[in-house]
C-alpha cells in the first residue's frame, strides 16, 4: 500500500480533474478561428519570410515563416524539407520547430522559437564600429563561448545516422539571445549525406554558383560596410565557390567555422572568393603546386601573417590563429575533420571560459 492518503495520491483519478466544456469549447473555439495571430515582419529571405506571431492557444509569441512565392511547387517543396529537417535537429543551440501545418487558405507555414536578441553579425558590426556597451558585454571570451556553442550545434547535426551540413554558417544566421542563448538559424540550404530517402533539393549549390560569377562585391570591414556580408560568400568554402555540389560535406561546414572565426578575431569578414579564383587554385593543387599559404593570404588577410596580425588593434592568441586557418584551408583534406577535432578542442580550455 501507498503511503499517501488515499485523497493525496497522484494515481487516484479525481472527477474535478476534467476540463470545463466551457474550456474546451472556447480552445477548439480559438483553434477554429485561426491559432495564430500574425504581427509585424522581422525576417525576410528569397524564398520565405518571417513573421512575430501569437500563439493564441498558449498565450506565447513565436516566429511564423511562410512562403514568399506559395504556389511554387519547387518552393513547397524545399520550404517542408526545411521545416523536417530543422525539426529533427533537436538541440539546445539550435532553433526548436514547433509546428509544419497549412493554413486555412491551403498556404504552408512553420512554426519555431521566437529568440529575443540580435545576431552575431550585430554583435560583430558594433564591436568593429566600438560601441562601449557592445565591447563592455562581449570580451574575446564571450565570443569564443558563443563559437563554441555554434561548434556543438554542428557537430550534432554532423553526428547524425544521416548527417546534415548547414551549408551555410555566417554570423547573420547567428541568434544570440538576451540570456546567453545561442541558436544557428536558417537550415533552408543543408543537406542530408549519405541518405536515400531525401535528395537533395536545396538551391545551395546553384545560389552559390550565381554569387561567385556575379558583381564585384569586395567584403570589407563591418564597420565600413555595414551589413555587406549578408549573404556575401565570403564565408562559402571553394568548392562552394566553384558551384561544385557534389563535394560538399561535413568540411564544408568547417571552412565556415573557421571563416567565422576569422571574423571574430578580426572584426572583418573574410575575403570571397569568385569562382575563377576557386577553380585556378584547384588547378595549381591538381598540377602539383602548393599554393597554401597564398590561399590564406587573399582569403584570411589579416591572420595569415604575423606583421599583419600587429596592425589590429588587439592581440590575437596564436592558437586561434591556427584554428582559423586549419579550417579555412583550400583542400578539403587539410581542414579539420571535426567541429569536435583536436584542433577546435582548444575551445573548452577552462582559460575561455
Amino acid at each position: 500500500m501507498s503511503d499517501f492518503p488515499q485523497s493525496e495520491s497522484p494515481t487516484v483519478p479525481s472527477p474535478q480533474g476534467r476540463a470545463s466544456p466551457h474550456v474546451v469549447a472556447d480552445l477548439a473555439k480559438q483553434i477554429k478561428e485561426g491559432r495564430y495571430e500574425h504581427g509585424r515582419e522581422i525576417g525576410h529571405g528569397g524564398m520565405g519570410k518571417i513573421l512575430e506571431a501569437v500563439d493564441k492557444p498558449l498565450r506565447r509569441s513565436v516566429a511564423l515563416k511562410v512562403l514568399v512565392r506559395p504556389g511554387n511547387e519547387e518552393s513547397q517543396n524545399r520550404f517542408v524539407r526545411e521545416a523536417r529537417i530543422t525539426g529533427e535537429l533537436e538541440h539546445p543551440s539550435i532553433v526548436p520547430v514547433h509546428e509544419l501545418n497549412v493554413d486555412a487558405n491551403g498556404e504552408l507555414f512553420y512554426t519555431m522559437k521566437l529568440v529575443q536578441g540580435v545576431t552575431l553579425l550585430e554583435i560583430l558590426q558594433s564591436l568593429a564600429q566600438r560601441d562601449p556597451e557592445t565591447v563592455r558585454r562581449y570580451s574575446l571570451s564571450s565570443l569564443l563561448t558563443i563559437f563554441q556553442k555554434v561548434c556543438d550545434a554542428v557537430a550534432f547535426a554532423h553526428g547524425q545516422s544521416e548527417p546534415v551540413i548547414h551549408r551555410d554558417l555566417k554570423p547573420e544566421n547567428i541568434m544570440v539571445g538576451d540570456y546567453g542563448e545561442v541558436l544557428v538559424m536558417d537550415w533552408g540550404a543543408a543537406k542530408i549525406l549519405r541518405s536515400k530517402a531525401v535528395p537533395d533539393e536545396s538551391p545551395s549549390s546553384a545560389e552559390a554558383s550565381e554569387f561567385a560569377t556575379t558583381g564585384e562585391l569586395t567584403t570589407d570591414a563591418f564597420v565600413t560596410q555595414a551589413g555587406s556580408v549578408m549573404g556575401t560568400p565570403g564565408y562559402m568554402a571553394p568548392e562552394q565557390a566553384r558551384g561544385d555540389a557534389a563535394s560538399t560535406d561535413e568540411r564544408t561546414d568547417i571552412y565556415a567555422l573557421g571563416a567565422i572565426l576569422y571574423a571574430l578575431l578580426t572584426l572583418e569578414a573574410p575575403v570571397r572568393l569568385t569562382r575563377a579564383e576557386a577553380e585556378d587554385f584547384l588547378k595549381r593543387q591538381q598540377d602539383g603546386e602548393n599554393p597554401t599559404e597564398e590561399f590564406r593570404h587573399h582569403v584570411a588577410p589579416l591572420l595569415s601573417e604575423r606583421s599583419a596580425r600587429q596592425k589590429l588593434d588587439h592581440s590575437v592568441p596564436d592558437s586561434l590563429v591556427h584554428v582559423a586557418l586549419k579550417a579555412m584551408a583550400s583542400s578539403r583534406g587539410t581542414r579539420c575533420s571535426s567541429p569536435q577535432s583536436r584542433a577546435f578542442s582548444w575551445f573548452s580550455s577552462p582559460l575561455l571560459r
